[in-house]
């Protein structure tokens, strides 16, 4: 939410249903926005907490908060699939 907030200022981000706002997440390489993209020093708000999630199911994030680890994707897993989802080409 504070990713959110940040993004979309003070103005706005008081009144935003987050769920409808993490569904426009951009089809990565595709598209005009991956250019504007190029520019920008982080991601997509929405790739960014796309990643996060894609984190708290690794088996690092397991480990760290007590759960179990089996069956979970190990780091590096996680570590290609967030590469492939922020990349822009």
């Amino acid at each position: 939410m504070g990713l959110v907030k940040q993004e979309l200022g003070a103005d706005k981000g008081a009144a935003f249903d987050a769920a409808e706002y993490l569904k426009a997440v951009p089809e990565p390489k595709k598209g005009l926005g991956r250019f504007g993209e190029l520019f920008r020093s982080h991601p997509y708000v929405p790739k960014r907490v796309h990643a996060l999630r894609l984190f708290a199911t690794s088996a690092l994030f397991a480990s760290v908060t007590g759960q179990d680890t089996a069956g979970k994707p190990t780091a590096a897993d996680i570590d290609k699939q967030v590469a492939d989802l922020i990349s822009v080409f």
